[in-house]
């Protein structure tokens, strides 16, 4: 499995690289992105104004508290461009 970063956006946003993945992250999302989202230049773009706080590199140990907002929030949708 490959690495994610943690981060807060502040906006809905969607990313895509140049295997065909793309990733629709929902507005106020506050998780995980695979690593490769941070390639991107909407990403760099997104961290310079603000739309995007970098958080961190995903630890291996979930706590529980964010085991319970992971419920609550709503899931970036990633697809395959077909």
């Amino acid at each position: 499995m490959s690495e994610s970063v943690f981060v807060s956006s502040k906006r809905k946003l969607e990313f895509s690289n140049k295997d065909g993945h793309r990733l629709l992250i929902p507005k106020d999302y506050i998780g995980n992105l695979p690593s490769w989202v941070t390639e991107t230049w909407l990403y760099k773009s997104a961290c310079s104004d603000g739309t995007i706080s970098f958080v961190g590199q995903q630890k291996s140990q979930v706590t529980v508290e964010s085991k319970k907002h992971q419920k609550t929030q709503k899931q970036p949708e990633l697809n395959k461009a077909e």
